[in-house]
């Protein structure tokens, strides 16, 4: 399961939280929050994995869970804002923090 979390959105969020979350007392709070949120949905997703699979096989639990990646994909394609070559400077000029 480690393999598939590595390479999965689990991941990807710490990233996107340090990209949004400017101000630091902001962002220590938000990575707070998506820590333990990531960890719980871990427990979750890993805790019911067996139970799915024997419920309805490996190839519609691996569909599934395959689906809510592409949607997770689709969400962060459609409303995460760009900062490909903004610099920092100008991204929090942009967010009023000084």
């Amino acid at each position: 399961m480690n393999f598939s979390f590595a390479i999965g959105p689990g991941t990807l969020f710490v990233v996107i939280l340090s990209e949004l979350l400017i101000n630091p007392e902001t962002r220590a709070k938000g990575m707070a929050v998506g820590t333990v949120s990531m960890s719980i949905f871990s427990i979750i997703c890993n805790g019911s994995a067996l139970s799915i699979i024997d419920a309805i096989g490996p190839g519609k639990s691996f569909f599934m869970y395959f689906i809510a990646y592409v949607l997770c994909l689709l969400f962060l394609a459609m409303y995460l804002p760009e900062t490909r070559g903004v610099k920092f400077e100008i991204s929090t000029q942009q967010h009023g923090v000084t």
